[in-house]
């Protein structure tokens, strides 16, 4: 199982550097696109819990994205505990910031650990 979150998550960094990589002479005269794949990790403390999340964008309507990612989770302190799970992401982007709504499908990625099933949240620009 582990082999194949590791391959998932290579090929997923793999194909965002080579997406990224091109002719350095268009590169100078073509606005540079966002980018289509995050990666996004935290750490807390005293629970010494990290958290990292890779996701890609799959469709774009207007403001409107939907994405799919892979959520590795683990808390040392005071009971070790860890998770994996796939997850699809629907966000709606405004100037302001955004909303997102993620949903846990095990299609994606088979859940290892406990994972939450549904979230929803906000990001704020300032």
């Amino acid at each position: 199982m582990r082999r194949i979150l590791t391959g998932l998550l290579a090929v997923m960094l793999l194909g965002s550097a080579a997406a990224q990589q091109g002719d350095e002479s268009e590169a100078a005269t073509e606005p540079v696109a966002p980018p289509t794949r995050t990666l996004t990790c935290q750490a807390a403390a005293p629970a010494w819990a990290g958290l990292c999340y890779i996701e890609t964008t799959v469709a774009t309507l207007g403001t409107v994205e939907l994405l799919i990612g892979i959520e590795a989770r683990a808390v040392l302190n005071p009971d070790p505990t860890g998770s994996i799970a796939g997850y699809v992401t629907v966000a709606w982007w405004e100037a302001w910031g955004g909303l997102w709504l993620d949903v846990r499908l095990p299609e994606i990625v088979p859940p290892i650990g406990v994972s939450d099933w549904i979230r929803l949240g906000f990001t704020a620009r300032f």
